[in-house]
């Protein structure tokens, strides 16, 4: 018989009124590749506490070898998906932690593609994700739809393919939209 211990560091950066999470970063093993997914909005969920979604993405890592994950947004505010306002702290954070990890995971799902506010916000988010594309990936499901959010019942097991910020704008219904009318 054997005992096995293992210890998870949590870090959670976020604003001083507790409104808005830029990050939740946890570490497991720093000895193995590091990884940062990009999705829509926080949880409530803080350092202790799991959501579905991160358990997802803590399953998903450790099948796939990293040893660490860093949870980031498009939008900051917690529960409050798609805000207008331009979150400058949150696009500062996202450009930091891209440049640090080794996969970079753009997540943020279909749900919300012909929001106005998501739209714009996505615009913003690639335009910095343009200088970390050699690292740029998507969850796809078995059929090759992307990009995927973790908690989508087809992707429960994650398919890491590389992408482009242009296939990702390509994507967008305003996109197919304006290619149909020329």
């Amino acid at each position: 018989m054997q005992k096995v211990k293992s210890t998870m560091v949590t870090e959670t950066i976020l604003s001083d009124d507790n409104d808005r999470r830029f990050l939740i970063h946890k570490t497991w093993d720093s000895k193995l590749p590091s990884l940062a997914i990009i999705m829509l909005n926080p949880t409530p969920s803080e350092s202790v506490t799991i959501d579905h979604t991160t358990l997802y993405i803590l399953n998903n890592c450790v099948e796939l070898g990293f040893g660490s994950v860093s949870i980031l947004n498009l939008f900051s505010t917690i529960n409050n998906a798609c805000e207008t306002v331009t979150d400058k702290e949150n696009l500062e954070m996202i450009d930091r932690v891209a440049e640090k990890t080794d996969t970079l995971v753009y997540a943020p799902g279909t749900g919300k593609a012909s929001n106005k506010s998501f739209q714009q916000r996505e615009e913003e988010v690639l335009k910095v994700l343009i200088r970390h594309e050699s690292k740029l990936k998507c969850i796809y499901d078995p059929i090759g739809n992307f990009p995927m959010h973790p908690l989508c019942p087809r992707v429960h097991h994650w398919t890491l393919k590389s992408t482009s910020v242009k296939s990702l704008l390509a994507k967008r219904p305003c996109s197919k939209q304006t290619q149909e009318e020329n």
